[in-house]
């Protein structure tokens, strides 16, 4: 047996929705400011729980999980905020231009890396799972890729409240 047939069907499913979803983020479109909100969010307590799930719920773990995440969305909104995103309507029609990116992608298949080889090295019961320094800096990779997420959410909510406007753009649909 090899193993991939102890993967179970979900795996590749999830993966080829995910390379999906990272495809549609390299197209330009427009996007509500709060989807991307709950998209971070989510990505966020996934991250999160995965690294609870594998590596424990220990203070060390869990506070470099936060200070890469933190890092991550200080450091990538500023990145994120220079796109040149321009929003659009107002209130609930409230609409922000993303140019394509495949920024997305990337942090969309690392994360499922790291978090798909974090529940294989538990399954193989690897040592390096129990050390303090590989957990904890694992657990700052992957703080760091989520965190990527909410940079650029936050920049997304500081373009919308700027109200920032460019013509000749198409108006929100």
């Amino acid at each position: 047996m090899t193993p991939a047939s102890h993967l179970p069907l979900w795996v590749p499913v999830l993966l080829a929705v995910l390379l999906v979803v990272g495809w549609q983020q390299s197209q330009p479109r427009q996007v509500k400011p709060k989807a991307l909100v709950v998209v971070a969010a989510v990505m966020a307590g996934l991250s999160l729980r995965s690294v609870m799930t594998v590596l424990g719920v220990e203070p060390l773990v869990l506070a470099l999980w936060l200070g890469g995440y933190g890092l991550a969305v200080a450091a990538g909104a500023r990145y994120f905020g220079a796109q040149g995103w321009v929003a659009r309507g107002e209130g609930s029609a409230l609409r922000v231009h993303v140019p394509g990116s495949w920024v997305p992608m990337g942090l969309i298949v690392a994360i499922f890396a790291a978090n798909t080889g974090l529940n294989v090295a538990r399954a193989l019961h690897l040592p390096l799972l129990q050390d303090a320094l590989a957990a904890g800096v694992v657990a700052a990779v992957v703080g760091v890729l989520s965190g990527g997420f909410g940079a650029r959410a936050l920049a997304v909510l500081r373009c919308a409240q700027a109200g920032r406007q460019e013509p000749g753009l198409p108006a929100a649909a």
